[in-house]
């Protein structure tokens, strides 16, 4: 008993990851989505679609979720999203380098990502995993957009991508929120049969 309550108090999702979206940029695990039109800001962002795109894959394993037209491969600082098309698999890159066409790759690669976050999203309500009045409140996808703004890095919109970033981070806290509510519930439950065993007779 006293084992099954002491795990109660970890949980891979909070223990691994680390969101703020109180500051301009958004954070995760201490790596900032600032400037992506700086080559010195490149590792750091690239560290954070990391993170990101693992938390996603995470989440993906835990429910057993598997869609057939995606696969979402966290490498670190150099994530990939693979999509279906025209029945064969596409790579998209979820990284900046310094190559002349990177930005215009990433962007297709976040729009991939977005894609495929939204079937997830959509999957775990019809699940019943999400609790419909507190999704509500969770920023929503549209297409390449996040709450009306548009996640593509664009020169003159910077404070575009930055609030985009923000707002997929937001996805990202709601979405630990609902598994930590859903382990309580379980973790109740297990407590609550556990206290009915008299464990001493066993």
């Amino acid at each position: 008993s006293n084992k099954i309550k002491s795990f109660a108090g970890s949980n891979i999702f909070t223990d691994l990851f680390e969101i703020s979206v109180n500051d301009k940029f958004g954070i995760i695990n201490g790596c900032s989505f600032n400037d992506p039109l700086n080559y010195s800001h490149f590792d750091n962002i690239n560290a954070g679609w990391g993170y990101i795109a693992f938390l996603t894959k995470l989440i993906a394993i835990k429910y057993k979720i598997e869609l057939k037209d995606y696969d979402l491969i966290p490498l670190g600082n150099f994530s990939v999203i693979k999509v279906k098309i025209n029945n064969k698999f596409e790579q998209f890159d979820l990284y900046l380098t310094d190559k002349q066409n990177s930005k215009i790759t990433f962007n297709i690669a976040m729009l991939k990502y977005l894609d495929y976050l939204n079937e997830l999203l959509k999957y775990l309500s019809e699940q019943k995993i999400l609790e419909e009045k507190m999704m509500e409140m969770c920023p929503k996808i549209d297409g390449h957009k996040i709450n009306g703004i548009s996640i593509k890095i664009e020169s003159e919109k910077l404070e575009n991508w930055y609030q985009a970033m923000k707002n997929l981070l937001i996805i990202m806290k709601f979405l630990i929120s609902q598994i930590l509510l859903q382990e309580n519930k379980a973790y109740k439950a297990i407590v609550e049969i556990d206290e009915l065993i008299n464990l001493d007779s066993i």
